[in-house]
């Protein structure tokens, strides 16, 4: 179920021209998945905004945080919904990428859904 504006655990609220492209789940963690309900490339949200397409997870950082610093960033050791990456539920993508196990299950069952 699309809901909207969606609320990031208490930091904030997703834009509405985010929110409706994300599907909350509660899969019985402490925060719910927030899944990408819209165009994909290479296992991350795209967004058409400001007239040029724009990776869905930068523009919601931005919105809850501000602007994303600048320089490196620390290895990630979670996904963006916040499971581990480790374990059964790392998974490495032929692009070198860690693909969290549970988030692509959910995504997976999603898409068969809608191709039923």
């Amino acid at each position: 179920m699309k809901t909207s504006p969606v609320s990031c655990a208490g930091h904030g609220k997703l834009p509405e021209f985010l929110a409706r492209r994300v599907v909350v789940q509660d899969l019985g963690h402490t925060t719910p998945c927030l899944e990408w309900d819209a165009a994909l490339h290479l296992g991350y949200g795209w967004v058409s905004h400001k007239g040029k397409p724009q990776l869905a997870h930068r523009l919601a950082y931005e919105a809850i945080n501000g602007p994303i610093p600048e320089g490196p960033v620390k290895d990630r050791t979670h996904c963006p919904q916040g499971h581990a990456y480790a374990g059964d539920n790392l998974i490495i993508a032929k692009s070198g990428a860690k693909v969290c196990r549970i988030c692509k299950r959910a995504s997976d069952a999603r898409r068969r859904a809608r191709h039923v």
